[in-house]
């Protein structure tokens, strides 16, 4: 979600019996209406690219955070080899009024190579806020899932995100004068997008009206999963929801608790790293400040900073150290990963290796030189950058997009205390944040918008809905924390970071992030057989035949 809101587990939560799906067919009869492929929509080819790429080698584009299988053992030591086609979809700017008319094109990709056919399963990512390589890249649930779904693989861009846009903004600018065309960029409309997306997909460009649509997601994409479901039942049966903070807005959860979990993740590996992080802050301040030149030529040689430091970078400093500690903990994973940044497995642990002294025994200078080295694990795990570039990590083009959405209705406060976490003190006042975004927009903030759009934590109107809350992850503050009967609300609970059940299996995953792997896919596949259950009912002189094949290894 931007800087300090990511864009979006501990023991396996049982939640009851699932359908015996290891039993099902191993022979697949193709789903068919007797009608054929149908052409494709010529609107659809107004730009066409064929591209491949490894998730191993996949770099994210966006470096601050926002609110992402197969046979598991054999996919833990293989690379995953990523083949899609992009392709553009004509939407409409404004799904709910006649005023606007205009349209612009839309980028997804797609991928085909295991779809058994018409009315086959179409998994669908709702994308996130960004561009949509960087999650396709990195959700490598549904590459390691599709063969034994016999899915199709959709991934959506999110309108005004990456190169789907409505209309041409500047990214650097934050201003009323914007508004105008940013007031198309909401949730809702995004939703709509989606949901014309899907249907097209299933009955003019496919043959796949019976096709039962699973939406998944991470972090916003996790939320933008769900609310898909909860909106349009009609078009999606079941949604895979990835660390997805529904329940982060004003008056639902306690805006301190983000930066527990954070402060939490470091002192799992060393109380001394939390504590001399929390340290820091006033120490870096004092350099900034009250030395003059000299402490911040100390600063700048610390650091290794590109250009000298002046006093107006010590902030500079000090947010760019945020935003770091923040993002690590997001993305603590077990496996070496390129999502946010390129670092080593466990990356917490590598940074607390710098910071095992005492901070009351450590003299300045060195702790300012064991913070260095410590967030060089994020900006410099490969010791290639020559020096650092301050605001490679403070200012992102996706930061303008979000605040907008934060301003007008994605209101996700966090906050700290400076003694519960190891933070500077940081407050939210929601009457100050409303007044700011008026300022910085022009717009009247409607908190309770969500809330009102997709409910709040009275979900029992809802189904088919998978929520997986990585406990080591500082959005599970705000995720969905007890399951709704098992055919309704799915909350599993598994040891890890943000979204980290979607991303591709490694070897250094744990046993319990195996099984709540498989649950997900022993889930998703009981809601495609009861959907071509239910679908037969109605489907007149048509064969509608699903079987799902299962590895030996994927079982146990």
């Amino acid at each position: 979600m931007a800087k300090f809101v990511a864009v979006l587990v501990g023991l396996v939560l049982l939640v009851g019996p699932l359908a015996d799906v290891s039993s099902a067919a191993s022979t697949l009869k193709e789903l068919t209406s007797g009608k054929g492929q149908r052409q494709q929509a010529d609107e659809l080819h107004d730009r066409l690219s064929i591209t491949s790429n490894t998730i191993e080698d996949a770099k994210a584009k966006s470096k601050q955070p926002t609110p992402g299988q197969h046979n598991h053992d054999q996919a833990k030591n293989q690379k995953i080899t990523i083949n899609y086609e992009t392709r553009w979809f004509r939407q409409l700017v404004d799904h709910f009024t006649w005023a606007n008319q205009d349209t612009w094109l839309q980028r997804y990709l797609i991928n085909k190579d295991n779809w058994c056919g018409p009315n086959c399963p179409i998994l669908f990512y709702t994308g996130n806020e960004g561009d949509i390589e960087v999650f396709t890249n990195n959700t490598g649930w549904m590459w390691e899932n599709a063969q034994q779904l016999h899915a199709m693989l959709v991934f959506a861009e999110h309108r005004f995100y990456g190169q789907s846009m409505p209309y041409k903004i500047d990214p650097t600018l934050i201003s009323p004068k914007q508004t105008k065309t940013l007031g198309y960029l909401s949730s809702e409309q995004a939703l709509a997008d989606y949901a014309k997306l899907i249907y097209e997909l299933k009955h003019n460009i496919f043959d796949a009206k019976h096709s039962p649509v699973i939406t998944l997601g991470g972090s916003y994409g996790g939320m933008l999963a769900a609310w898909m479901r909860m909106k349009y039942p009609n078009l999606v049966d079941g949604a895979l929801a990835g660390s997805a903070p529904i329940l982060q807005f004003p008056g639902e959860y306690n805006c301190q608790d983000f930066n527990k979990i954070v402060t939490k993740d470091y002192e799992g590996y060393s109380s001394n790293c939390s504590r001399s992080i929390a340290k820091s802050w006033s120490t870096i301040r004092d350099y900034g400040a009250s030395r003059g030149s000299a402490g911040l030529s100390a600063l700048g040689r610390h650091f290794n900073t590109c250009q000298p430091m002046k006093a107006n970078d010590t902030d500079l400093l000090l947010e760019m150290l945020n935003s770091i500690w923040v993002n690590m903990a997001m993305t603590d994973y077990a496996n070496k990963a390129t999502f946010l940044s390129d670092m080593p497995a466990h990356p917490i642990e590598h940074a607390c290796a710098h910071l095992k002294a005492d901070p009351i025994d450590s003299g300045d200078e060195d702790l300012l030189a064991a913070i260095s080295r410590a967030s060089q694990v994020y900006t410099n795990s490969t010791g290639q950058n020559a020096c650092l570039n301050i605001t490679d990590y403070v200012y992102d083009p996706m930061d303008v997009l979000w605040d907008f959405q934060s301003c007008t209705e994605m209101v996700m406060p966090i906050c700290s205390d400076g003694i519960n976490d190891m933070f500077e003190p940081e407050p939210f006042n929601l009457t100050d944040f409303v007044q700011s975004c008026k300022i910085r927009w022009g717009v009247d903030t409607q908190v309770n918008k969500i809330k009102t759009l997709y409910g709040d934590k009275n979900l029992h109107s809802a189904s088919n809905i998978i929520f997986s809350s990585c406990t080591r992850d500082p959005w599970s503050a705000g995720c969905p924390q007890e399951s709704i009967d098992a055919n309704q609300i799915i909350v599993l609970k598994c040891p890890g970071a943000h979204h980290e059940d979607l991303r591709p299996s490694g070897p250094n995953d744990s046993d319990e992030m195996r099984q709540v792997r498989k649950q997900e896919l022993d889930t998703i596949t009981n809601w495609i057989q009861k959907h071509y259950s239910n679908v037969r009912k109605f489907a007149r002189n048509e064969t509608l035949v699903w079987a799902s094949r299962r590895t030996d290894s994927s079982e146990n």
